[in-house]
């Protein structure tokens, strides 16, 4: 019997078996013969894998999530429990700790909907909560009453499928004109100068021995110092991740991440196993990442990874947040735009560019096409080709003949096009041979 060892001269057992938790329990024990040994090993194990009890205090939700709450991480990544966590306790708890699990119906379920959408801050003014962060934390109490219901304390989980909220698509993604300001705002050092001195800070006025008067002591950074000027540089340095962003389609992490072993750019394209998904993603090398990629890899500072500092360091997150912030600034872009948007922005440039669902699933390394659609929407541009078209149009709305190859094509060709002596030739040179332009947003560029 597995977990059982019998010495027949000694009349000892030994047991050997791990509980639910996964601690090893190992006793020796004597007994007059081998079956009665058999019999209290099986106790010893049914018992050992027996649920604990659970004390009637703890069947109530908050005293449930303060003893339980730790054992649901599962394989979540720690950044994200910790934004679960959040949400329970800002959200679930307030509302149901005093709740009975067993009360936690489909109705009080919308109780606490209809509390949260009617919200009040500390000034009487209406706050609801969102629906992305409503339907987050109901997803949170789905996830608590399911492990409830593991542990026999429930016999069946309330049904949540009408109870999200529906949620509103953002349209976050640069459109073109953005983006060409935001990339050309990490080499406007006038307007990052006047950047610094729009929010410059002042230290507080003290009286010292030294001086009769109050005097300010320290403050930011002073517009065109040298140590400005030092900043901008790093600023403008830091342009070649944002590129990087905007022109693979990957996260934040997967950006500060990308190392040169993924990279193939003799065949132009980036394999990389995104960090989420933990799915492949087949990049295609545009024109202007090349670009910068070559200039990456000629620079002196060695790393195993492509963006990095002058230090050859990855960039801390609240280093990319803030340099996201001051080319916003300095584009003159005031609406929402998350760094994540530069990710929408792929989508939306290769949707419009011609680029097919599968093709997308395969640069954004998802498992489905379902989460292409909220990534992917055609441009202005776009747009007006097909009202062109449906206007019977003999030119499109750039000017070119409806016989020259559209941008999908265009990217067929280069791909087949091959030079005499069979190697795949430079993309910039396959535009020219088809006397083609670059597609928008992919056109040659520098760092």
């Amino acid at each position: 019997m597995p977990g059982l060892k019998w010495n027949k001269r000694l009349q000892l057992a030994a047991f050997d078996f791990r509980d639910s938790t996964g601690k090893r329990h190992k006793p020796i024990k004597e007994y007059e013969s081998v079956e009665k040994a058999r019999e209290g090993f099986v106790e010893f194990r049914d018992r050992l894998r027996a649920p604990d009890a659970i004390p009637a205090e703890v069947k109530q939700f908050g005293p449930y999530v303060a003893k339980y709450w730790q054992g649901m991480r599962g394989k979540a990544k720690e950044k994200t429990f910790k934004k679960d966590t959040a949400s329970v306790n800002h959200h679930l708890v307030p509302f149901f700790k005093d709740d009975d699990l067993v009360n936690i119906t489909e109705l009080r379920i919308m109780e606490y909907i209809s509390a949260s959408l009617s919200r009040k801050d500390k000034n009487g003014e209406h706050d609801p909560v969102s629906a992305p962060t409503l339907n987050y934390s109901l997803r949170m109490l789905r996830k608590i009453l399911h492990n409830a219901r593991k542990r026999k304390m429930l016999t069946d989980v309330p049904s949540f499928k009408e109870l999200f909220l529906r949620e509103v698509t953002l349209h976050n993604e640069l459109n073109d004109e953005e983006r060409a300001a935001y990339l050309a705002a990490f080499d406007d050092e006038d307007g990052f100068m006047a950047y610094l001195a729009q929010h410059r800070v002042y230290g507080p006025q003290k009286v010292s021995e030294r001086y009769q008067t109050a005097r300010r002591q320290g403050a930011s950074l002073k517009p065109g110092s040298d140590a400005a000027k030092v900043y901008f540089e790093r600023f403008r340095d830091a342009k070649a991740w944002f590129i990087g962003a905007l022109h693979t389609g990957l996260r934040r992490g997967d950006v500060s991440n990308l190392r040169w072993s993924l990279i193939n750019l003799k065949e132009g394209f980036i394999r990389v196993t995104v960090e989420k998904t933990n799915k492949e993603a087949l990049v295609p090398i545009s024109a202007t990442l090349r670009a910068v990629l070559m200039e990456r890899r000629a620079r002196p500072v060695v790393s195993e990874y492509v963006f990095v500092n002058p230090e050859g360091h990855r960039y801390p997150e609240s280093v990319i947040n803030r340099y996201h912030r001051i080319a916003k600034a300095i584009a003159g872009i005031t609406r929402r735009v998350r760094i994540h948007d530069l990710r929408h922005t792929f989508g939306s440039t290769l949707a419009s560019g011609g680029a097919s669902e599968l093709q997308l699933q395969s640069f954004f390394g998802h498992a489905s096409t379902a989460m292409v659609k909220r990534y992917s929407r055609p441009s202005a541009a776009s747009m007006a080709l097909v009202a062109s078209a449906l206007d019977r149009t003999e030119v499109r709305p750039d000017g070119t003949p409806f016989g020259t190859p559209t941008p999908k094509q265009a990217v067929q060709l280069i791909h087949a096009q091959q030079d005499n002596n069979g190697e795949p030739i430079e993309i910039s040179d396959a535009y020219m041979l088809r006397g083609l332009e670059p597609l928008a947003g992919f056109e040659p560029a520098t760092c």
